[in-house]
């Protein structure tokens, strides 16, 4: 048996050959040694992640040489850095944040400067296809995860992320398939072969000029995207940033333009036309030209090919979907292509409302979710035209957008022990411009893009706007907070922020109540205080010892909220001496949700009723019970019962 073999790329890999991308954390912590040893076994799993960038024997085209035996643990790349500084938190961005723009951090904090970016780069350094660089700041850590653009897009950089976040948690996972012959290639051949019309994306509206479309040379092209991107940074002023719609927002926003488009009888539209057309009129809103704006989609060729059945001979290897990953599984090199649609005006876009936009989306992308000759036209294209400058407008005073939605990969879907502050896609050598990458996290969407400073700046007015016209309930009750260069905006809802008093009365009766054991089940060997403690094992942690220890607590079988209040505060004179809610890694998930049913049924019973705690006979009571400790998971009192006496009040 051969000990390494040879996958080859294709033309869609090979047109991403100069770019390298990066995908971007930033969270509360990270136990760097168990995310190393993690990516070290995704790699040892899935061979290919572990291979080496060589030329094809012909010298056209790219290719990986993969090890089938042997140890691979030198093919992952990763390191760290450490900095004493906090990071500004004007980076971070929380659920219950209001919609808002937020500048992205240096690149340095995720990509080490040793990491390649070019197929040429990989090969003659022999870096390994997939580099980790965590960097630690006193507040939180950033940890960038790096892949050659020609060897996965979204969909493979997906399948990594997930196989991580599985061998993170002890977790099976499936790994990916690959061979010697390239599956998407003979998907290709086999389209090529058969008859049809074929769009020439060589005149399409984001692809080179007519005069440009007999083939230029390689060098050609890239010199004149480059003088393009360099045009755009010096004299365009150009920040890469993204603007967070939160979940909260996002859900009012869609369906207040659903109804509309209901109303009207335009059609169906999806989330995705809703948040792409709004970031299009937002964009463009401060400009009063008519010139035309030519939108292009990235389309993944996967999506469209899986429903032919003449695809079915490659349905295990391409399109098999896997619900351990949530996405197609399969081949992981590129299989996308940007589709334009009708050109229009910004006079247009200013015009229409967002439902109509948002339909002219709709519109525009229907015709390619069951067409493949634009996936025929790309083919022949990337393998006649290496490097096509596919964003460049036909003419002066035409401008190109392009959306490319990852979020279905869904990179949000990894635990790294710790809350994500925030998730961005770094591209190496240079951001792309004209481009707008949607992703998710707290079930909001991340729209980054690398605009013009004053688009920007049109994009923050209008988030401003749309937090009025949805009347956010989060804005009113919003406290800003500068660090640094940044403006840290961190909303919270009025029950979460201004209720100390009943947040202490709610603490201190977990600390009475919440005194049973807490087991946990252990994946791993561990050595907890001097001692082995096997995998299999059930260890048991007794919350009383800390919720009643007297070192801890002053007189702790009291009843006293104030024990939390300034200038007490025994919780926190230790970690984890308040575990009711769990603590570590895995704490209750449902906290918020839990307090916020908990002030709910208070609050209601309070203002409808008049109460006084009694006895059995009706007398009141001048102390308070002392909980059973031995039937903790009901609560119960220890000897005497207590009672209820109210009287309705408030109908």
């Amino acid at each position: 048996m051969a000990d390494t073999i040879i996958v080859p790329l294709t033309g869609y890999d090979n047109h991403h050959d100069n770019s390298g991308v990066t995908v971007s954390y930033i969270v509360q912590s990270v136990d760097v040694s168990s995310l190393r040893n993690a990516a070290l076994r995704v790699v040892d799993k899935w061979r290919l992640m572990a291979g080496h960038i060589e030329r094809s024997k012909d010298q056209t085209s790219w290719c990986i040489r993969v090890p089938i035996q042997g140890s691979v643990s030198h093919r992952l790349g990763f390191t760290t850095r450490k900095s004493k500084v906090p990071l500004d938190s004007s980076y971070f961005v929380d659920k219950a944040d209001p919609i808002r723009v937020v500048l992205r951090p240096p690149g340095e904090y995720f990509r080490h400067p040793s990491v390649p970016y070019t197929l040429q780069g990989y090969c003659s350094s022999n870096a390994p296809i997939v580099s980790i660089h965590v960097t630690e700041f006193p507040n939180c850590a950033c940890i960038g995860i790096s892949f050659p653009h020609s060897v996965v897009d979204g969909h493979g950089i997906g399948q990594f992320i997930h196989a991580l976040d599985y061998e993170l948690h002890d977790k099976p996972w499936n790994i990916p398939t690959f061979s010697e012959t390239n599956v998407f290639r003979r998907v290709l051949d086999d389209l090529q072969a058969a008859a049809g019309p074929m769009i020439d994306a060589s005149h399409s509206t984001l692809s080179p000029s007519p005069r440009r479309a007999r083939r230029p040379s390689a060098l050609i092209n890239a010199l004149i995207l480059e003088g393009r991107i360099a045009y755009e940074i010096r004299h365009r002023n150009l920040d890469t940033k993204m603007v967070y719609i939160p979940a909260h927002a996002l859900a009012k926003l869609v369906e207040k333009t659903k109804d509309e488009v209901k109303r009207s009888g335009f059609g169906r539209i999806s989330t995705g036309d809703v948040v792409s057309a709004w970031i299009l009129k937002a964009t463009y809103s401060s400009e009063t030209d008519n010139r035309d704006v030519h939108v292009g989609v990235v389309v993944s060729a996967r999506k469209v090919l899986s429903q032919y059945p003449e695809m079915e001979n490659y349905s295990r290897e391409l399109f098999h979907h896997l619900f351990l990953f949530n996405v197609f599984s399969g081949t992981v090199d590129n299989a996308v292509g940007v589709v334009p649609f009708p050109s229009i005006s910004k006079q247009e876009l200013a015009k229409k409302s967002l439902a109509e936009v948002a339909v002219w989306h709709r519109k525009g992308l229907e015709p390619f979710d069951d067409d493949t000759s634009w996936i025929r036209g790309y083919d022949i294209y990337f393998e006649t035209n290496r490097f096509p400058e596919v964003l460049r407008p036909r003419g002066w005073g035409q401008e190109p957008i392009a959306f490319t939605s990852p979020s279905i990969s869904r990179f949000d879907n990894i635990d790294f022990g710790s809350k994500m502050h925030a998730l961005w896609l770094v591209y190496t050598p240079t951001e792309p411009i004209h481009v707008i990458t949607i992703n998710k996290l707290h079930d909001g969407y991340l729209l980054q893009g690398n605009l013009r400073r004053k688009r920007w700046n049109a994009v923050a007015e209008a988030a401003q706007k749309l937090a009025t016209v949805l009347d956010d309930p989060l804005v009113p009750h919003a406290r800003a907070t500068g660090t640094g260069s940044g403006r840290n905006v961190k909303a919270k809802f009025v029950w979460e922020e201004e209720m100390p008093v009943f947040d202490s009365v709610l603490r201190e009766s977990l600390r009475l109540t919440m005194n049973g054991a807490m087991p946990r089940y252990i994946h791993r060997d561990l050595d907890i205080l001097g001692k082995r403690v096997s995998k299999g094992s059930d260890v048991v942690y007794q919350l009383a010892d800390v919720h009643l220890n007297p070192d801890i607590y002053t007189n702790p079988a009291v009843f006293d909220p104030t024990r939390f209040g300034p200038g007490r505060e025994e919780d926190k004179k230790e970690p984890y001496v308040h575990p009711a809610w769990g603590a570590g890694r895995h704490p209750c998930t449902g906290i918020t949700f839990a307090k916020l049913q908990v002030k709910i049924v208070v609050a209601f019973f309070l203002s409808t009723y008049q109460y006084d705690v009694v006895d059995k006979n009706g007398v009141l009571f001048d102390r308070l019970p002392t909980p059973n400790y031995n039937d903790v998971s009901k609560s119960q009192q220890d000897k005497e019962q207590v009672y209820f006496k109210f009287k309705r009040v408030l109908d």
